[in-house]
């Protein structure tokens, strides 16, 4: 149903603790996948050995061995998705400050609600789930793949 791609690209310091908060709300399921692409900055190894303690979870963790930024890494999880709709979360601090709803099983729900759909977003302004913001867009796999 959907793969949400989860960028990591630029980091001074992780919060390891805020890090859990935000990962455990994505926990992938049999309906959904998370991958997470983790760009070749100067944190990159520090970062991977950090998500690499999540993938008993079931994410799908992707090194990036070139500086991609933000772009090359949604580009890479697009190349990697599975699933009928794509969703990207760049800043897991955004969703931790989204709040306790902002989570896959609500995810799911919404695009059960929104399959006739090429692309959607959530809301243009503060809803239960997320802050509107240019990444809170469901993507069809096959219209992104086109375009």
């Amino acid at each position: 149903m959907l793969s949400i791609i989860n960028t990591f690209w630029a980091f001074d310091k992780i919060d390891e603790k805020l890090l859990r908060q935000h990962l455990l709300k994505f926990i992938p399921t049999k309906l959904s996948e998370v991958i997470l692409c983790i760009d070749n900055c100067d944190e990159s190894e520090k970062v991977l050995k950090i998500l690499k303690k999540y993938s008993k979870y079931g994410f799908k963790i992707i090194p990036i061995y070139k500086h991609v930024f933000a772009g090359g890494c949604r580009n890479v999880g697009i190349e990697n998705a599975k699933n009928k709709f794509i969703m990207f979360i760049d800043s897991w601090n955004d969703s931790i400050d989204s709040g306790y709803n902002f989570n896959l099983k609500n995810l799911e729900n919404i695009i059960k609600d929104n399959t006739e759909f090429d692309i959607f977003e959530l809301s243009n302004h503060f809803n239960n789930y997320y802050h509107a913001n240019p990444w809170n867009v469901f993507y069809k796999t096959e219209f992104i793949n086109k375009y």
